[in-house]
């Protein structure tokens, strides 16, 4: 169970979510529809959800960022479609550190010989493991800004440039792919990605520029 609190402030973000659901942009909607869940006493027992509830405590920064990973976690997991065709899930999310992790499928195999995955899987891991944390360190950075704001940066993020280094045949049954910042600014995040097989074998690299902006 949440405290008074918590879910006073909770209802502070889904009033304003509501507010930006009425202009129609499809994130905020996202974004809304979830912290109306969260409020929901329905929402612990529906399992609905895979991350664990934290223990009641007075809101505070620390507070404010779970919250605000934890929203960003469930869209890039259960709320974007390309996702979990990949069938990605979240291991890690903070922001010094991300982690995803999907099985390997025969929808996802590009060489049909060898059993390996197909390059643009790959390719697709690294980037959305490498946006999921240029946008984790986005709202760390810009925590103190108002919720308006930090929401209206998470509708625009984006990728900028990609570059992936192919080491090896992508064999595997699971695949883990993480992510780190290398640097950030007030616009541009650019971050380090990692592919790696069940094994522990490096797949691939790669390199992501991103719009946090």
């Amino acid at each position: 169970m949440r405290s008074t609190a918590e879910r006073q402030n909770l209802q502070g973000i889904t009033e304003f979510f509501l507010k930006a659901f009425r202009f129609q942009h499809r994130t905020f909607a996202i974004i809304w529809i979830l912290i109306y869940n969260l409020n929901s006493p329905h929402a612990a027992s529906s399992g609905e959800f895979k991350f664990k509830e934290r223990k009641p405590s007075m809101p505070n920064q620390p507070d404010k960022l779970d919250d605000l990973l934890h929203i960003l976690g469930d869209i890039y997991e259960n709320r974007l479609p390309f996702n979990q065709i990949l069938g990605l899930h979240i291991i890690h999310l903070k922001p010094d550190l991300v982690e995803v992790a999907f099985d390997m499928t025969d929808s996802l195999i590009g060489n049909y010989v060898q059993g390996s995955l197909h390059g643009g899987v790959i390719s697709s891991a690294l980037d959305a493991v490498g946006g999921l944390t240029a946008t984790a360190g986005m709202i760390q950075k810009k925590l103190d800004r108002p919720k308006e704001e930090i929401a209206r940066i998470i509708a625009k993020v984006g990728t900028i440039d990609l570059r992936v280094d192919y080491l090896r045949p992508g064999k595997g049954k699971a695949f883990t792919s993480s992510a780190t910042i290398m640097r950030i600014g007030n616009k541009v995040a650019v971050t380090r990605m990692e592919l790696h097989n069940d094994q522990r074998r490096l797949i691939a690299v790669g390199t992501g520029t991103y719009l946090i902006a």
